[in-house]
């Protein structure tokens, strides 16, 4: 059983969607097209490049198998800070 990659999305008008995969994934059947090379986009939809900016720099990556805890570790101590004192984060302290 393939259980695919995991994307974000949202919802756009006429039942597209904007999508956010990791690079070089290809969208969705139901993407919107009009967002890709706007802003830091530079996908080359037509060579099968997608969801990276310049330097081939993805927006988006998949850590298989990783914890909050592990992503917590990963954040610079200003923002673990932040996540600690707020209710975003409640399985951690200061």
């Amino acid at each position: 059983m393939n259980k695919g990659i995991p994307f974000i999305f949202r919802e756009t008008s006429g039942g597209l969607r904007w999508e956010m995969h990791i690079a070089n994934e290809e969208p969705t059947s139901k993407v919107d097209y009009s967002f890709f090379n706007t802003g830091d986009d530079k996908s080359d939809i037509t060579n099968g490049v997608y969801y990276v900016r310049s330097g081939n720099y993805p927006f988006g990556f998949f850590l298989a198998g990783a914890t909050a805890e592990d992503l917590y570790l990963m954040l610079d101590r200003a923002t673990r800070i932040h996540l600690s004192t707020s209710s975003i984060l409640s399985t951690h302290s200061g």
